[in-house]
């Protein structure tokens, strides 16, 4: 298990759901082009790509439904570490992408 799939069974839902691993593909993505958030669109294209081309609309629906489901069904204590103001409301998918990803980055420079 890599750091991205601890953190995101860190924050709970049901992780055996394959959205879960699509969402953990666009973290990956995000990571990989670094410094700068990317558009959705970028991130779906590459995980259709690294999913056996799958349909972007697919993919897009499947990464949204994780973020639901860990906002839905989480440890809102954990959820709320990586953003306090997730609290009260519902991070679009790219946000929560780019957080976790950001989150995990800092993680492994600190760890250095």
């Amino acid at each position: 298990m890599n750091n991205v799939e601890r953190a995101i069974m860190s924050i709970g839902g049901h992780p055996h759901r394959s959205c879960y691993r699509d969402l953990c593909w666009a973290i990956h993505v995000e990571m990989s082009h670094f410094p700068e958030p990317l558009q959705m669109k970028f991130i779906v294209a590459e995980v259709c790509e690294w999913t056996n081309n799958r349909s972007p609309k697919s993919v897009w629906r499947s990464i949204a439904r994780a973020v639901e489901d860990l906002w839905n069904g989480g440890d809102m204590d954990v959820l709320c570490s990586y953003c306090h103001n997730w609290r009260w409301y519902r991070p679009k998918p790219q946000e929560f992408i780019f957080v976790v990803a950001l989150a995990l980055r800092d993680e492994a420079l600190d760890g250095e």
